[in-house]
């Protein structure tokens, strides 16, 4: 849902199915707000500096220090404002924009294992919160539908690798690969491989418990993203595929 700021037709069609018409707007204007604001840090050639200031200043936004300007900031503050949404979605848009700021500083190269595997929670977790509450989910997100929002979040990573590292980012680990971008080759076949049949794994274990989440339209919302995702995944062609 925010991690690309590509067009995810199929999502909103799964958004207005199983959404109520009130938590179908509070999820195109939380949508909205992070794609216009993914856009601005994943700017090419960037100025990291400005970058840096854009989510100091939306991070004041979210907490309602300070009054929206943009079209997109105003939607955020609408549907952080729903007296019984609100305060349930704030947790999920905090996370999202835990994850924009490390964007903002992170380098060019492999990260630190542990900091993928963050960034991957931080986008996952955000994600399946925001539509928790969209589609009326009962309490917080259970664990397998946590565990499917982080294997999307996975798959995006290993499909979008490629524009990805022409945006300035490497979703790679550090430990594996070094400080510096690996070039195609058989140590990189080999990662991309493992990291499949990982995050593959995630999938049928978060599948596999998501017939218990309640109510219904949630549960339908969950396992549709994890097969969608799912299916992605199985269709990369070879670790270097990158479907458009």
């Amino acid at each position: 849902m925010f991690h690309t700021a590509r067009s995810n037709p199929p999502m909103a069609v799964a958004l207005a199915l199983c959404c109520p018409p009130q938590g179908f707007r509070l999820a195109c204007a939380v949508y909205g707000y992070f794609r216009w604001a993914d856009d601005i840090v994943d700017t090419p050639a960037r100025d990291g500096l400005a970058v840096q200031r854009f989510v100091r200043r939306q991070d004041e936004i979210i907490r309602g220090a300070i009054a929206p300007e943009h079209p997109a900031e105003r939607a955020l503050r609408w549907a952080l404002a729903r007296p019984s949404e609100g305060p349930r979605l704030q947790p999920a848009v905090e996370r999202m924009a835990q994850a924009l700021t490390y964007d903002a500083q992170r380098g060019a190269g492999p990260i630190p294992a542990a900091e993928l595997q963050a960034q991957v929670e931080r986008i996952g977790d955000a994600f399946v919160g925001a539509i928790w509450v969209c589609s009326g989910g009962e309490d917080q997100p259970s664990e397998p539908a946590l565990l499917l929002a982080r294997a999307a979040t996975a798959t995006h990573m290993l499909r979008d690798r490629i524009e990805d590292q022409a945006l300035g980012y490497c979703n790679l680990p550090q430990e594996r690969f070094g400080a510096v971008t690996p070039a195609p080759g058989p140590a990189l076949d080999a990662w991309l491989t493992q990291r499949a049949v990982e995050v593959d794994g995630w999938f049928a274990e978060g599948l596999a418990g998501a017939e218990a989440i309640q109510p219904a339209r949630t549960r339908k919302l969950v396992r549709l993203l994890g097969q969608r995702y799912r299916k992605a995944l199985v269709g990369l062609e070879s670790p270097r595929a990158h479907p458009s």
